[in-house]
């Protein structure tokens, strides 16, 4: 349990999304329909994790659906100490809730795509709210028992795909998680798609947090995502 907490999100499998596992969400004056990503359930909505993913989700945003790797909430089956747990978390950001055109998202697609060419995404002496961030964290703390602290920097490790309805970048940080008075030193990577659903505009955020991460590791992440907003363009768009 406590590393589920810990270790909030990846592990991907390849399973056909189903039908029944789509959810329909309210986004402005527009219903789209978000599938559950493959081999991944919903988080129970009364369970700790539940809790945990609310604490860290940012106040300008409203949390749309989080799924988890379906082994990480198998109850027959030992605890993996050394598996990824993926997760999968949609938002839509409060004050942006009105159509956006195709001509104005690939505007915006080319204005990231600019930004995350660069080497640093934020650092301490950026403009980010790192004192809300902290205050996150905390409610984080208080709900697992895990204190959890950003060091800071956030890197760009570039564009993981773009078209006219998607762009998504890999970015990478490091974080201290100090649990039952053990810390330990993370590496966390991250996929932050914005995906373009009936003129609406979502963000999908897929992570993994280990102490070493290799390459194969960034693989999977890339393709999990880049799987997962596919699904969703095709259900949503065709």
């Amino acid at each position: 349990m406590s590393r589920r907490l810990t270790l909030f999100l990846l592990a991907l499998l390849v399973l056909p999304v189903q039908a029944d596992d789509t959810i329909p969400v309210k986004i402005g004056d527009v219903e789209i329909q978000l599938s559950r990503p493959a081999g991944m359930v919903d988080i129970p909505k009364d369970s700790v994790d539940a809790k945990a993913v609310a604490d860290l989700t940012p106040p300008d945003c409203i949390l749309l659906r989080t799924c988890i790797s379906s082994d990480a909430l198998d109850n027959t089956k030992a605890p993996d100490p050394s598996a990824d747990i993926m997760t999968s978390r949609v938002f839509v950001i409060k004050e942006v809730q009105m159509n956006i055109d195709s001509g104005s998202f690939i505007d915006f697609v080319q204005q990231q795509a600019f930004q995350v060419s660069h080497g640093i995404l934020i650092s301490q002496d950026s403009c980010f709210d790192f004192v809300e961030t902290q205050k996150r964290l905390d409610d984080f703390q208080k709900d697992t028992g895990v204190k959890m602290e950003d060091t800071g920097d956030i890197y760009s490790l570039g564009v993981v795909s773009r078209s006219y309805a998607c762009i998504a970048f890999m970015t990478a940080n490091y974080m201290n998680s100090t649990e039952n008075g053990k810390t330990q030193r993370l590496k966390c990577i991250s996929v932050y798609s914005y995906v373009r659903l009936k003129e609406k505009v979502v963000v999908i955020l897929t992570s993994l947090i280990k102490p070493l991460i290799l390459h194969e590791d960034i693989r999977t992440l890339k393709h999990a995502a880049e799987k997962y907003q596919l699904d969703l363009q095709f259900l949503n768009n065709s």
